[in-house]
């Protein structure tokens, strides 16, 4: 597989909140993506599509397993614009046998699913996108009745609940991250009305944000997060330990995110290039 970059962070940077929380990933942005029309100096997913439209360098499954078994990560991710497209099967099989396995997607109407356990889906409309709200909603749909764990993520200038109706409703129990660029207008009603459809619901908007997790049913607080890092949490597996309702989680859960990698990580993303690898 050629790639541009890859990354050591926390789970919680990529945005995950419910795949392994408190661990640990490794992130591939797998080279030769589209320009998928976006733009902007504020979110992460602009940067990464950037890179992902290079070139990258030829790096083998086996050593991708190898490092992925060496740093001991939960999460192995497929990072940049629709990466499935662009890795063979094969190589897939030597990394989804040895860790959790997932891939970022911004149109993943017609992805290939069969080997990975979770999917991060971008929408990307809002920031100039090409791939059309109604089309995302399908795909999300399709993931969600092929069994596969679904994150997904938008991206506003400012809090406009219209921008995401049908986002929101696609969704369902499944987490739903906002990212807003300016959230000094309206932020308060746009999250009263959100938390009625979507439980999971995570606002990314600096000192605004609102990153715990709620148990829908009883409103006990299950988790507490800082941006890139889980601080504490009573869940042991999918099930309120309180009320014994389902929780949408996915692998191990950890009490905490490990100060070993904060350290590291800084509760974000550590890029090398892949050259080092070797």
């Amino acid at each position: 597989m050629r790639l541009v970059a890859i990354g050591y962070s926390t789970v919680e940077a990529i945005p995950l909140y419910h795949v392994s929380s408190g661990g640990s990933s490794l992130r591939l942005v797998v080279a030769g993506g589209e320009d998928l029309g976006i733009d902007c100096d504020w979110a992460e997913v602009c940067s990464i599509a950037r890179a992902s439209m290079g070139e990258g360098v030829e790096v083998s499954p086996a050593r991708v397993a190898g490092y992925a078994s060496r740093w001991r990560v939960d999460v192995v991710m497929l990072d940049g614009v629709e990466p499935l497209r662009r890795v063979e099967g094969g190589s897939l099989e030597q990394i989804a046998g040895k860790t959790l396995l997932g891939a970022r997607s911004q149109d993943p109407l017609e992805a290939d699913t069969s080997l990975v356990s979770f999917m991060l889906v971008d929408h990307v409309e809002p920031l100039g996108g090409r791939v059309p709200t109604h089309r995302l909603v399908m795909g999300i749909e399709r993931l969600k009745r092929a069994g596969v764990h679904v994150e997904v993520a938008t991206y506003l200038e400012e809090p406009r609940y219209e921008e995401i109706i049908p986002l929101a409703e696609a969704v369902g129990g499944y987490p739903l991250h906002v990212y807003i660029r300016d959230p000094r207008r309206g932020l308060p009603s746009f999250i009263e009305r959100l938390s009625r459809r979507v439980p999971y619901a995570y606002i990314h908007a600096g000192p605004h944000s609102r990153l715990d997790t709620t148990c829908p049913r009883c409103r006990a607080i299950l988790a507490t997060r800082s941006e890139g890092a889980l601080q504490r949490t009573i869940l042991k597996g999918p099930v309120c330990p309180r009320c014994g309702a389902r929780v949408p989680v996915l692998g191990r859960v950890y009490e905490s995110t490990p100060s070993r990698l904060y350290v590291v990580s800084r509760g974000g993303t550590e890029w090398i290039h892949p050259a080092r690898l070797g």
